[in-house]
């Protein structure tokens, strides 16, 4: 009979704990497991970006005249902003029935150095994604001249807001780190894309000038270059809710254990009680 008690106590227990990790390791995170990126730090450049033009020459295939086109010079220059990665491992999180991909992703806002007034360079569904080096960088391109200055060469709507920046001019900079994802949402017949996860907060701000002449521009960078040392960067604990939640319920064996034992041990005790008794 003692035998076929501890038995049934040990099974009980083996039950209950192979029940809790299913049901904590079995199924994807939920949305609250999505951990808070760090505050981004990154670089802002004005980069010369400038090239020639040769000359071409082509047959007019009508009348075998030739066509000779001039080259030239373009001056052209490049807003490059390059952000430091912090390391990330993509994970799935589950909201009600769907599962979702969780991604790294940034937000960049200007203005100008003296407005109030900020605008963000991409919508929800164009958020710039995090390259898989070191860095991620994103390029602005246009044409420069000294008397009119930097005329930003429009690249779908993330450029909306940027048109000619004049000599000497001053433009403020900031970047927000986003781990989550973008998805729709049906409101009053209309269906908006949102962005579900966690957010930093906004970078400190860097302050671009456009300068009157090619003397303060940066070249153009080499395939070598990168952010310069800014100090350690802290991962984010991707691991830190599993990691709970296996302690929980290592816990919660033990003390379903000790439980089974106290049990064991009384209905032991009654048994040898009744046994003993004349």
């Amino acid at each position: 009979m003692g035998k076929v008690s501890k038995t049934f106590a040990l099974f009980v227990t083996l039950t209950i704990a192979i029940s809790c990790l299913t049901l904590l390791i079995g199924q994807p995170a939920n949305a609250q497991s999505i951990p808070k990126p760090s505050i981004p730090q990154f670089t802002v450049k004005l980069i010369d970006t400038s090239y020639d033009v040769p000359p071409t020459t082509t047959i007019n295939p009508y009348t075998g005249e030739t066509i000779t086109k001039e080259g030239g010079h373009v001056e052209s220059r490049t807003i490059e902003i390059r952000i430091r990665n912090e390391p990330f491992t993509q994970l799935e999180v589950q909201a009600g029935t769907a599962n979702w991909t969780v991604n790294y992703l940034y937000q960049i806002q200007w203005k100008g150095h003296f407005e109030d007034q900020w605008h963000t360079m991409f919508l929800t569904d164009e958020l710039l994604g995090r390259d898989s080096g070191s860095e991620t960088v994103f390029a602005l391109g246009g044409t420069y001249s000294t008397a009119e200055g930097l005329t930003i060469q429009r690249q779908g709507m993330y450029a909306a807001f940027l048109s000619t920046i004049p000599p000497n001019s001053q433009i403020d900079f900031q970047v927000k780190a986003m781990i989550g994802y973008v998805h729709r949402v049906i409101e009053g017949g209309m269906a908006p894309w949102i962005f579900t996860g966690e957010e930093s907060e906004w970078s400190n701000i860097q302050t671009l000038t456009i300068p009157t002449s090619s003397s303060s521009v940066t070249p153009a960078p080499s395939s070598t270059d990168s952010l310069p040392n800014m100090g350690p960067t802290s991962p984010p604990n991707l691991n830190s809710d599993l990691i709970t939640n296996l302690a929980l319920v290592v816990v919660a064996i033990l003390g379903i254990s000790v439980i089974s034992l106290l049990l064991f041990r009384r209905h032991r005790a009654k048994i040898n009680s009744k046994a003993t008794s004349p």
